[in-house]
């Protein structure tokens, strides 16, 4: 173990005599703080997309409503599935809600799960829209409760139903509005200019880390060519077994390591505070990171064939993994192989 650990002190030491390599690495921390200048509150304007078939159900009127409410998150109605999957890659919207028409039926049936369809992109901030969306619906689904309850216990057989409808939404209504009952609005009606400073810390993480851990794995990736000049020097010619497997497997952390630590410092100054999990986050994902690489180069024995095949893995990673844009909801078949690519370890431990 100890010997090990060697080997990993004199890797990094040779890693910071690297001029070059530091002039990037110092870079990293630098480019964060830069990003954290440029966002301002105003640059943070946070749109939601809806999408709905329903033409007067639950669903028709609760889109209408957020539409309609002055809230801190701005909703906005989409005329297909389409537009609103295509407002959420773009990164106009955050994440988009696909509401089916029949939501009533699903809800009297219990069929509560997987109801509704939510799109997220590169920041979601579901845990917030959640509250919004469900808490509008849930109100609307509890007038369509009273109201067969209304119809199916026979209480007015000799009056009209829309009669009775109408009544019930105005007491219904007068009830919600006074103090008599309990519900949640999130309206910002009052205050001028929305503040979504609260929020500020989180847009800038989320956009910062999913490059980050692009930039942690590309060299992970690229430590690889430094074990296939190492094994071509015969620097391991005297270790054998566990020992050697170790000596090479530190090679390719040494760089990933010290990539890490200027990438954790730079998700810091974006603004994270739960430090200790970061620690752990981004410990493991080092790990993984380079032990990728190092089952690569073991399976790979040409360091050629190794170079050809790095930009194809890195541009499936910007595509198929989470850190752009996760591709898993819009085909859910995507959402096993992104655990192919050690990226989306780390960034699903901070998707909402």
């Amino acid at each position: 173990m100890k010997q090990t650990a060697m080997y990993l002190c004199l890797f990094i030491k040779r890693v910071l005599k690297r001029p070059v390599f530091l002039i990037l690495m110092f870079s990293i921390p630098f480019i964060s703080i830069w990003l954290k200048n440029v966002f301002t509150i105003d640059n943070i304007n946070l749109k939601v997309a809806l999408y709905t078939d329903d033409s007067t159900g639950i669903a028709y009127k609760s889109v209408n409503a957020l539409v309609n409410t002055d809230d801190t998150i701005s909703f906005v109605q989409c005329k297909s599935e389409e537009q609103l999957k295509e407002l959420v890659s773009s990164g106009s919207c955050q994440c988009g809600y696909i509401i089916p028409a029949g939501l009533e039926k699903k809800f009297d049936n219990n069929a509560f799960r997987h109801s509704i369809r939510v799109v997220r992109g590169t920041f979601t901030i579901s845990p917030v829209t959640n509250e919004i969306v469900f808490s509008e619906i849930f109100n609307n689904y509890v007038d369509h409760i009273l109201k067969k309850y209304l119809k199916n216990n026979g209480l007015f057989k000799k009056r009209e139903l829309s009669d009775i409808y109408n009544e019930t939404d105005a007491i219904y209504n007068k009830y919600m509005k006074g103090n008599e009952s309990y519900s949640f609005e999130y309206n910002n009606e009052e205050i001028i200019s929305h503040d979504n400073s609260i929020l500020l810390p989180g847009y800038l993480i989320l956009s910062v880390r999913g490059i980050l851990s692009v930039i942690i794995f590309v060299c992970a990736l690229a430590s690889g060519m430094q074990l296939y000049a190492d094994n071509s020097n015969n620097i391991f010619r005297t270790l054998h077994g566990f020992r050697l497997y170790a000596a090479r497997y530190m090679d390719i952390l040494a760089i990933t390591f010290v990539t890490g630590l200027f990438c954790f410092a730079g998700v810091l100054l974006s603004g994270s505070v739960n430090i200790l999990y970061e620690i752990v986050a981004i410990t493991a994902y080092i790990l993984i990171a380079s032990l990728v690489a190092f089952i690569l180069c073991s399976i790979i024995k040409s360091k050629s064939l190794y170079c050809c095949i790095i930009p194809a893995i890195i541009i499936l990673c910007l595509i198929i993994c989470p850190v752009f844009i996760d591709i898993s909801d819009f085909n859910s078949s995507f959402a096993p192989i992104q655990y192919l690519f050690a990226p989306t370890w780390y960034l699903k431990l901070f998707s909402a």
